[in-house]
């Protein structure tokens, strides 16, 4: 016997065989992913434990050099700190330096132009002993 409700049970049990069939197939997707998270997270915890060993080691290094690494943040921030003043420093001995140079220089400048009177001065003194004839004694 078949009725008219069959066309429509049949329809509805495909369907749900279809959803069922989804359904099996995106828990088995799931269930995948779920592995992987599992094989991840135990592939992390792995490495939390080297970097924790790594990190003891670390700081069995840092004590023996009387260096604390927990204040990496406090050292951050006064290298901040230093390398400004020496970046100031550094500015301040440019300036001195140019200073220098211009001053070494002038004085190089100055000397010589001394040097070219000392010896004028010497040229004359020596004309007028030549002109005088050894009569002039130096005057002191």
């Amino acid at each position: 016997m078949v009725t008219r409700n069959e066309p429509d049970t049949l329809a509805q049990v495909q369907d749900a065989a279809q959803r069922l069939a989804f359904l099996t197939e995106r828990l088995q997707k799931v269930e995948e992913e779920n592995v992987k998270a599992e094989e991840l997270r135990y592939t992390q915890l792995e490495q939390l434990g080297e970097l924790r060993d790594r990190l003891g080691k670390l700081n069995t290094i840092a004590d023996h050099y009387g260096v604390s690494i927990e204040n990496s943040k406090a050292n951050h921030m006064e290298t901040k700190a230093l390398n400004a003043q020496l970046d100031g420093l550094n500015r301040q001995k440019r300036i001195l330096q140019q200073a220098i140079d211009v001053h070494s220089k002038k004085h190089e400048a100055l000397t010589s132009t001394k040097k070219i009177e000392l010896e004028q001065l010497t040229h004359k003194k020596a004309e007028i002993q030549k002109k005088y004839g050894g009569r002039v004694t130096e005057m002191r």
